[in-house]
């Protein structure tokens, strides 16, 4: 079976920085959670992409 659509990637950083969003976006991930991690703001990201 061939995969209608491309995979979801989600990029895990050591800290926010300023321009983030923009490079992460140009190489094609969806999205990014930076340091500290929660459980709300992996649970938040994942449930824009997983329905």
């Amino acid at each position: 079976m061939v995969p209608t659509s491309k995979p979801k990637i989600i990029a895990q950083t050591s800290k926010k920085m300023s321009g983030d969003k923009d490079k992460y976006l140009e190489i094609r991930l969806v999205n990014y959670i930076p340091k500290p991690i929660t459980k709300e703001k992996v649970s938040e990201t994942f449930g824009k992409w997983m329905s």
